[in-house]
């Protein structure tokens, strides 16, 4: 997870000439929500959404408008003349009203019973996907017993559970003895009977499919399971371990998923077409990325990647989307291994590739280019490539617009993540009219989404929530901030009630971000219950995931040690910095365009610390070493880091006025401070507090500051 900068003044700014008071300037981590829009999640970036697609099954089909399942252009069966579809639209049916019936105010409840109508219609789905793989099923294998034709019958007449019932799992059972016992016996009759366990094993393998649409077996999955093992058993071949580990992956049981495609690969791969190698691999690979196996997963994507540039040049129409595809999907591992370079170049790839598809098929593929583009803009944010993030971001939403146009109940949850993440952007930019434009657009549009599906559109309410926080705490809006931050967190915890996976590290985000505004209010006791809490939720989430959660770590003991200097707590903010520092100086070794300005704001405010304890040689080298590479970071982003910049020169022209006297030097710092800050003061209030100290200091020394600002205008 990464965070954004929070500035902040550490103590009061003194008012009266005279008697100048020594006030230093820290850093306060503030961090946007982590909630992201996708087909396939991956965990967790900025309030941004990442894409993968999912796994491709090597039978293709639909269902139509009037529920036919067409497979290779044929009309194999209807699902709505099916007792199961019709069970289980009546459910969904039942459990929407009973969503009407609930009061709003009553949250609990209405997650309760969403999650019921989200699970129910996610049956619904896995249904139609069950049937279409069971048609494509009986359309591959050989109907060679009279229960597969009489099954076959019952399918086509949309009668699933007759088509059940003729597969009787003890008669099937039975058979598989007798046929495994004569096999051993009767040496002379292998051939025949292999072809009678294949004809078992397809029983088995359609029992298995069957079994997987009866949503009203509570052991769907376990029943689903022993047939298909038991296919297996009888004859093993690609389909049923295929078939069997796309299963598995399907319900997310990664690792005997894993076994049995590489079973699949390791038996059959030479055997097999190389549209189904490339499907195989593709779906190998987003397995071990789920699985954090990057290696492994690399090596499958670009197996995959192979073998569809191959099949593209000979047939593009048909090949290049899936040369897309796996480009996206390389992508979002490149970019959970923090390999930005390559990541980029992979969706730079896919996109165009995509804008070449778009043209011949725009209503297929426009929603992919936004899809691209936004995760696009996401990297580029991410590598602090502003203006190109920006372009990204401008264009997805422009697509999604026009989209949610013509389809408001699909398209405008996207429009309202690429609203959300341009907010994030122009507020890391600085830009805070506009990030607060887009951050209450996103809010409305996923309010009223949240009213109809809670279950859905709650999470992306408390992420847009705790970002508008940021802002209006940026904008020294207190009292807004703390009534968007609670809001969000009282969403966070009941969802987290339900969901603690999922939902307590957006509780510790909401909690480090209530703790800095309640230290910016001096509320010291709620702000170190803030932290704490956050704190040891993040230390729990990083011991089983440091690569996602350790910078979340440093940030909060960031803000710790920033609390700990207030309340004078000296050894223990010590220690808090250096923790933070530690952390942090490792992450920016392998992503340095990442996290070097957050070391630079941990040295910021550790220097702040030393010089507190009069060890001055140390803070000065702190200082100094944060405004080097703030001053590198401003070259390439003026508008995000000048003001940061100024902080650290305001902190050395303090410590050359109080601590190791030296006049010129102070003045030099103070002007340089005053001359970066004057374009900012009136779009970024925060930076006004800088510029009053800067001027207090050379008010001081007795410089004229009006000449100063004169011939900065010239």
């Amino acid at each position: 997870m990464k965070t954004n900068v929070k500035i902040a003044i550490i103590g009061a700014i003194a008012t009266v000439l005279a008697a100048v008071i020594p006030v230093v300037i820290s850093s306060v981590y503030r961090e946007p929500d982590k909630k992201e829009d996708s087909n396939k999640s991956i965990q967790q970036q900025d309030t941004k959404e990442i894409y993968i697609n999912n796994s491709q099954n090597v039978v293709t089909g639909e269902i139509n408008a009037k529920g036919d399942v067409i497979v290779g252009g044929a009309k194999i069966t209807n699902i709505y003349s099916s007792l199961d579809y019709q069970q289980l639209q009546k459910g969904i049916e039942e459990l929407e009203q009973d969503l009407k019936d609930i009061p709003l105010d009553k949250t609990v409840s209405r997650l309760n019973k969403s999650k019921k109508l989200e699970e129910k219609r996610r049956q619904l789905q896995d249904f139609k996907q069950e049937v279409l793989r069971l048609a494509g099923t009986f359309g591959k294998i050989e109907i060679n017993t009279e229960r597969l034709k009489q099954a076959q019958q019952y399918f086509t007449q949309g009668k699933f559970r007759a088509a059940d019932a003729v597969l009787k799992a003890e008669e099937l059972s039975h058979d598989q003895e007798h046929l495994l016992n004569a096999k051993e016996s009767k040496y002379r009759e292998v051939e025949e009977l292999n072809k009678q366990l294949l004809g078992n094993a397809n029983e088995f393998l359609i029992k298995a499919q069957i079994t997987a649409t009866n949503f009203n077996n509570p052991n769907r999955f376990q029943d689903t399971c022993r047939f298909y093992e038991q296919s297996i058993r009888s004859y093993t071949y690609f389909d049923n371990l295929f078939q069997y580990a796309y299963f598995l992956q399907q319900q997310n049981q990664h690792n005997e998923a894993e076994r049995y495609y590489q079973e699949a690969m390791k038996r059959f791969g030479r055997e097999l077409d190389a549209p189904t190698r490339a499907t195989t691999l593709n779906n190998l690979g987003i397995l071990q990325s789920d699985k954090n196996e990057f290696e492994d997963a690399l090596k499958s994507y670009k197996e995959a990647l192979e073998i569809y540039r191959k099949l593209s040049q000979a047939n593009r129409q048909i090949y290049l989307p899936d040369v897309a595809i796996t480009l996206n999907n390389l992508g979002n591992l490149q970019w959970k291994k923090n390999e930005f370079e390559d990541a980029i170049k992979s969706y730079k790839e896919a996109l165009e590739i995509r804008r070449i598809l778009v043209q011949s098929d725009p209503k297929s593929y426009l929603p992919y280019i936004a899809e691209t583009l936004n995760n696009l803009g996401n990297l580029q944010s991410d590598k602090n490539e502003f203006e190109d993030a920006l372009k990204s971001y401008k264009e997805a939403l422009e697509i999604r617009r026009k989209l949610a146009l013509a389809n408001p109940q699909t398209y405008l949850p996207y429009v309202a993540t690429t609203l959300n993440n341009l907010g994030n952007l122009q507020y890391k930019k600085n830009e805070f009219e506009d990030a607060l434009k887009f951050c209450k657009e996103a809010l409305e549009i996923r309010r009223k989404l949240a009213q109809a599906n809670p279950q859905t559109y709650l999470p992306d309410v408390a992420g847009t929530l705790n970002n508008l926080g940021n802002l209006q705490s940026k904008k020294n809006e207190f009292e807004d901030a703390l009534k968007s931050y609670k809001e969000a967190l009282e969403i966070y915890r009941k969802l987290a009630q339900v969901n603690p996976q999922t939902y307590l590290p957006y509780v510790s985000t909401t909690l480090n971000n209530l703790g800095a505004l309640q230290s910016d209010k001096n509320e010291f006791d709620d702000t170190l219950k803030s932290y704490k809490e956050a704190l040891e939720i993040r230390r729990k989430l990083a011991l089983s995931n440091p690569q996602a959660y350790l910078p979340d770590v440093a940030g909060t003991l960031n803000n710790l040690g920033n609390l700990q200097w207030k309340k004078n707590e000296f050894d223990d903010a010590l220690k808090s910095y250096k923790e933070a520092l530690e952390i942090r100086r490792k992450l920016a070794q392998t992503n340095p365009q990442t996290y070097l300005p957050d070391v630079a704001m941990t040295l910021n405010n550790l220097g702040n610390l030393q010089w507190k304890k009069n060890e001055f040689d140390d803070a000065l080298k702190s200082y100094k070493e944060a405004l080097e590479i703030r001053r590198k970071l401003a070259q390439s982003n003026p508008q995000t880091y000048l003001p940061d910049v100024a902080m650290t020169l305001i902190n050395l022209s303090i410590f050359y006025q109080k601590c190791q006297t030296d006049r010129d030097v102070s003045v030099q710092y103070a002007t340089e401070a005053l001359e970066i800050l004057t374009p900012f003061l009136e779009r970024v209030p925060y930076t006004q507090q800088y510029a009053q100290r800067a001027r207090q200091i050379l008010q001081y020394w007795g410089v004229d500051i009006e000449k100063i600002l004169a011939e900065e205008d010239k």
